[in-house]
This record gives C-alpha cells, structure tokens and sequence, in this order.
C-alpha cells in the first residue's frame, strides 16, 4: 500500500507541470488563433471605412449602348431554354422583389479580404 501511494505521489509530481504546460500551449495556440480572426476583422473593418470615405465616382462608370442592349431581357430571353421560360412565366412579378432578397456587392473591391478557410477553426 505503501509502494502504490508513493507510486501514485511521484506520478501526480510529474503530471501536474506536465499538463500545466500542455494546458498552457492550448491556451497560447487559442489566443493565436482568436488576434489572428480579430486582425483580420480589423482589417475588414478598416477597409470597409476607407470604401465609405473615399470617392466612389470611379466605381460607376457608363457603359456602351452595345453592353446594354446586349443585356437587354428580350436578348437574354432568347438564350433561354423553353423550360426556363415557363418558369420565367410563372413568376408573380407584382408580389416578387428581388430587392430584399439580394444585396449588390459587385461595387466592392476584393482584394484586401483574405482567405480565412486555411485556418482551423476546431
């Protein structure tokens, strides 16, 4: 009895600093991973302010009357298969808007977002 609670005592020594450093490089990788998300949403942040403050002017540009006639319905319509076109023929466009449903984002610039899917989030 004497040598398993000696046995126990020298195993709890030696698993107590152990597990204290495990628990705290868990805790150091955790707070990497928590500035990293916050880094980035600052970023986002960031540049979403310089988009409200800076002049937009250059983001809408006229387009040609070729572009626009080519998007035009009744050339699109022309592209569409005759089961889409039944289904363009139900819709009840006086109940339907579009307008709450889908947000434009194409005006925004991409490029200073990254890619957040490389990081393990589990």
């Amino acid at each position: 009895l004497e040598q398993a609670s000696e046995a126990l005592r020298s195993e709890l020594t030696d698993w107590i600093p152990k597990t204290r450093t495990e628990i705290r490089a868990l805790l150091l990788e955790l707070a990497d991973r928590q500035v990293t998300i916050h880094t980035q949403t600052l970023m986002g942040w960031e540049h979403a302010l310089k988009l409200s403050t800076e002049d937009i002017s250059d983001m809408f540009k006229t387009v040609s009357k070729t572009a626009v006639q080519n998007l035009s319905p009744t050339k699109c319509r022309n592209l569409l298969t005759p089961e889409t076109e039944r289904d363009i023929d139900d819709i009840d466009i006086e109940n339907y808007s579009n307008a709450s449903d889908i947000q434009d984002v194409s005006h925004l610039d991409m490029s200073n977002i990254q890619d957040v899917s490389q990081f393990d989030m589990s």
